[in-house]
């Protein structure tokens, strides 16, 4: 069996989650005897070579920006016509609905099979201030009715996309659900952290947003726990990006309380330093408040906190709910409750042999829910059945 991917996004530097999985998928189905590939269109093509033993290519296309939509749309649609007779499946992940629109079109006709992947609920995020709630519907809609249908096979992330798909699906379009992977199945004892300062610090990786983190509660759970502790905690962002309006109000609150000296932000940094700020970190908080948004996904973030033995505060929100269980694998709480994540964040750095009980018990769960070798047999049958799939 042959599986390709068509990514526009960066392959293999520069691992985002969407990268990531993506990468994850690849090696399941490499294990299971699949020969595959990832093709990245780029401006400027550099050499191909391997990740892991996965296979890349680059592929001269246009480099997208606003004005250029429909040129992308159709470069990456003649790829992905070519490269549909080179596999039995060809998986295509870019952000353009209308490039895959037309990348989806471009396989049928050259008689491939295309496989789209959905790890979010179709308008549900308001990505810039240009986004209503008009044009959300519109493209959830559009996703639904126009783009869904032109697939032959759907990869899922979690139980309410899944209910979704089907709902929209045509009836011989395969699905599969495949939750969040994990490149680890480390199950060891989390060295004690070491700080700079040796003050402990609570850290939040990625931009800030009311809508998916919850992010005032947050601020306002990490307030109250660091008075409780006579002010010996921080709380680290790796960058200050956002809606004017929430940092706006994320600067009055550090303001209005005294916390300048203590929440700090790093700027962008590089993975290198990323890791080694979760490995000194004493928690992170997933914090999904419930919406159209968190209702539906499931964070990828989990997958690279839970290996490490990171202690968790993970809210009782959409899918993460089915797999974590309070005071087992991670302390469970409420949503946007700040009373609850303070008692939380204080039992945390209070109770160090309960922690660690905690924290493997989150390491246990990656290992038997999130590892990607574990869902490699049903990833294999889900891209066999794609492959027989008759369009109608």
């Amino acid at each position: 069996m042959r599986v390709k991917c068509f990514y526009g996004g960066s392959y293999p530097n520069g691992f985002s989650p969407m990268s990531m999985r993506l990468h994850h998928y690849m090696k399941a189905l490499a294990a299971e005897g699949a020969e595959v590939e990832v093709v990245v269109p780029s401006a400027q093509p550099q050499a191909p070579g391997t990740c892991e033993g996965i296979p890349y290519r680059y592929e001269k296309a246009p480099a997208p920006t606003r004005f250029n939509t429909g040129t992308v749309a159709r470069a990456y649609a003649a790829l992905c016509g070519r490269l549909a007779r080179e596999c039995d499946a060809l998986i295509v992940i870019v952000q353009s609905r209308r490039a895959l629109k037309r990348c989806a079109d471009a396989v049928h006709r050259a008689g491939g099979r295309v496989v789209f992947e959905l790890n979010e609920n179709p308008g549900s995020i308001r990505a810039s201030r240009l986004d209503t709630p008009l044009s959300l519907r519109i493209e959830r809609w559009n996703y639904l009715h126009r783009l869904l249908p032109r697939a032959d096979g759907v990869i899922v992330i979690s139980h309410p996309l899944e209910e979704l798909v089907c709902r929209y699906k045509r009836p011989n379009t395969q699905s599969v659900r495949i939750p969040i992977l994990s490149g680890s199945d480390r199950v060891a004892e989390r060295p004690a952290p070491a700080p700079s300062d040796g003050i402990p610090y609570l850290l939040h990786a990625g931009a800030l947003s009311e809508q998916k983190d919850g992010i005032m509660a947050m601020l306002q759970g990490y307030a109250i726990a660091r008075e409780r502790l006579g002010g010996k905690l921080r709380f680290v962002f790796t960058y200050k990006v956002g809606f004017p309006g929430l940092l706006a109000r994320i600067d009055r609150f550090i303001a209005e309380n005294g916390l300048g000296d203590d929440v700090r932000f790093t700027g962008i940094v590089d993975r290198q330093t990323l890791e080694e700020l979760r490995r000194n970190c004493a928690l992170c908080i997933v914090n999904k408040p419930s919406n159209a948004q968190n209702d539906y996904n499931f964070p990828t973030k989990l997958t690279e906190l839970l290996p490490e033995g990171v202690p968790l505060i993970v809210s009782r929100t959409g899918e993460p709910a089915r797999y974590f269980r309070d005071g087992e694998n991670a302390h469970v709480v409420e949503a946007n409750d700040a009373e609850q994540i303070a008692d939380r964040i204080v039992r945390i750095l209070g109770h160090p042999e309960e922690t660690a009980r905690i924290t493997r018990g989150g390491q246990l769960l990656n290992r038997e829910a999130f590892y990607y070798l574990n869902h490699a047999p049903a990833l294999a049958d889900f891209f066999r059945r794609v492959a027989q799939t008759t369009r109608k």
